[in-house]
């Protein structure tokens, strides 16, 4: 049986739990659901919807469909088991726009629930310009939806406005805090920073705060005020890696730690 995850805007579509009743209204989520997959009241996939602002998944029926909005019984109302129990926030360098994409659709997959843009030293100014546009922000939100539908979690990362490095402490919450350094090491040295943290440490910290640098690195003068401000650093091995592959490398390191 096939599975179809939706996303609801609540601009446009109702939600009463009250009457256990969802109302499409929104044209583009209207199409697809009338004209793209063609479901109907006698449709055997199995249909559930998100709002993605909580943990609740609908489990869904098609009741009626008009020439302007879709109504859907809900069978079941769950909670979702697919999200993280640690809050991580993610400053992410600003970089060319289709590794971005890339890297804010995958950080989404993975489950971290903020996202913040930095403009770093090492930054090129016209991707931070170029993203600090509300075309290129709206393109990101739709990414993160789409991402989040496909890989089935319920609530939407939140992608923040674009900050310069110096702020990134006014955003940060008490916690465990790590970025990633550009340093060549071993698989020793690699095994032994990772014993500067315990696993007791990153299982019970609440919140995590991550950080990869552009293109080239966090700067000397940034790592000196990270450390500074109770920051660890963590090595990703000895080759180096692009900004990108870093944030995912980083993420998934310590998730299997």
């Amino acid at each position: 049986m096939r599975s179809y995850r939706f996303s609801l805007n609540l601009d446009f579509d109702e939600l009463d739990l009250s009457s256990n009743t969802l109302v499409v209204k929104n044209p583009e989520l209207w199409h697809q659901i009338t004209k793209v997959l063609r479901l109907n009241p006698d449709s055997p996939e199995d249909i559930t919807i998100i709002t993605g602002e909580n943990t609740q998944v609908h489990r869904v029926k098609v009741r009626e469909i008009t020439k302007s909005q879709v109504s859907f019984e809900i069978v079941e109302t769950f909670e979702s088991q697919r999200e993280l129990q640690q809050q991580v926030t993610y400053f992410v360098p600003i970089i060319k726009p289709e590794a971005f994409e890339w890297m804010i659709r995958k950080l989404t997959e993975l489950g971290v629930q903020e996202i913040v843009p930095v403009a770093f030293e090492r930054s090129q100014s016209q991707y931070v310009t170029k993203l600090s546009s509300d075309k290129s922000y709206e393109r990101l939100r739709k990414i993160i939806q789409e991402a989040t539908e496909q890989c089935e979690g319920s609530v939407f990362a939140q992608l923040k406005p674009v900050i310069d490095f110096v702020d990134i402490d006014k955003h940060t919450q008490e916690g465990l805090r790590i970025f990633a350094s550009e340093r060549r090491a071993s698989l020793e040295d690699v095994q032994a920073s990772m014993k500067t943290l315990s696993q007791k440490q990153i299982s019970e910290s609440l919140n995590l705060s991550l950080i990869v640098g552009p293109e080239g690195g966090v700067s000397a003068s940034e790592i000196n005020i990270l450390e500074q401000n109770s920051w660890l650093s963590m090595s990703l091995g000895s080759r180096l890696l692009k900004a990108e592959t870093a944030a995912i490398a980083l993420f998934s390191r310590l998730e299997s730690y």
